[in-house]
């Protein structure tokens, strides 16, 4: 049996539909989010100044940002300032309100994969500027990056008679890959998606939320790790082979959570992970059944970047990722 299944035609069209909504819908976002430090996060207004004289304002969270006093060119940038920023609005309200319209037939047509709260956790990291910059996605969940780029749905012996769709206890952890340690803390975020979670007692170097989900954290060992200085948030686990995948072209990819509402990916290129699965799983160190697992992964991974993105496991790919994980 295959080890995917290709979208219906239907499925496809709907799928890309809703990317490009999406899309346009995050193009209009990221100019107001302050983590993206976007031109239009804060309306201006007119203040009252010394001397009587009225200076323009922009306020930014905690703090007042003076554009100067009024005169012919501040209340030009007051005008098409308010203009534009009025625009993107709108334009995000009426995105907005045709994904929700879509949701229900992505659901109905079985698009929507990645569990919610997984998807919660990435538009946090996304509108504070953290995804794909410093942090991507390493661990299973990565898998829905890829089977949305090739245009299938995966699947195990597991799951054959499942209208879960789980992707290997996917909803049960979500591994992240950091390159820096960023700010606001990272527990911060998470319990905006999740108000529960908090720094795991049992495995120090994660988070997790009241109904066991953990968040874990990976980086490169330096040996010197820079830390947030924010008491109670996490500290991060270096890991052998992460300095490769970090260093590798990543890939972006709109997947669709499992209530039909699209979220962005952003994962290691599909053949470097790959390749850190098949190392992985010859570790004699590791338990069999998670061996079982990293083989299957690799498996897949492969499949599918040859067969459905025709790609291929080259000198060029194979020169910019360590030697332990391409010898045989």
């Amino acid at each position: 049996m295959n080890d995917y299944t290709p979208l219906t035609n239907e499925q496809a069209r709907q799928a890309i539909d809703v990317a490009q909504v999406f899309r346009s819908w995050r193009d209009a976002a990221i100019q107001t989010w302050n983590g993206h430090n976007g031109v239009y996060v804060a309306p201006m207004s007119w203040r009252q100044g010394g001397g009587g004289r009225e200076y323009l304002v922009e306020r930014v969270h905690n703090y007042r940002k003076h554009h100067g006093p009024r005169s012919p060119e501040t209340e030009h940038h007051f005008d098409t300032y308010t203009r534009e920023r009025s625009r993107l609005i709108e334009r995000m309200k009426s995105t907005r309100a045709r994904l929700e319209k879509m949701a229900p037939v992505d659901r109905a047509l079985g698009l929507g994969r990645m569990p919610a709260l997984t998807a919660n956790i990435l538009r946090q990291l996304d509108e504070h500027g953290f995804l794909g910059k410093k942090i991507a996605i390493v661990g299973t969940n990565a898998l829905y990056a890829y089977e949305a780029k090739a245009g299938v749905h995966i699947h195990t012996p597991l799951m054959e008679t499942s209208d879960a769709d789980l992707l290997w206890d996917a909803r049960e952890r979500l591994t992240l890959a950091i390159e820096k340690i960023p700010r606001p803390a990272v527990l911060a975020l998470l319990r905006k998606a999740d108000a529960s979670f908090d720094a795991s007692r049992q495995y120090g170097l994660s988070a997790e939320n009241k109904d066991g989900f953990i968040v874990e954290l990976l980086t490169v060992d330096t040996g010197n790790l820079e830390h947030t200085g924010l008491e109670g948030d996490l500290t991060v686990n270096p890991m052998v082979g992460m300095d490769a995948l970090l260093a590798l072209p990543r890939i972006e990819a709109i997947v669709i959570d499992r209530r039909g509402m699209p979220v962005r990916v952003v994962a290691p290129e599909i053949r470097a992970f790959a390749l850190l699965k098949e190392w992985v799983s010859k570790q004699s160190g590791r338990p069999p059944e998670k061996r079982r697992r990293d083989r299957d992964q690799a498996r897949v991974l492969r499949e599918l970047a040859t067969r459905e993105l025709g790609l291929e496991f080259d000198a060029g790919l194979l020169s910019e990722v360590p030697a332990y994980l391409t010898r045989g």
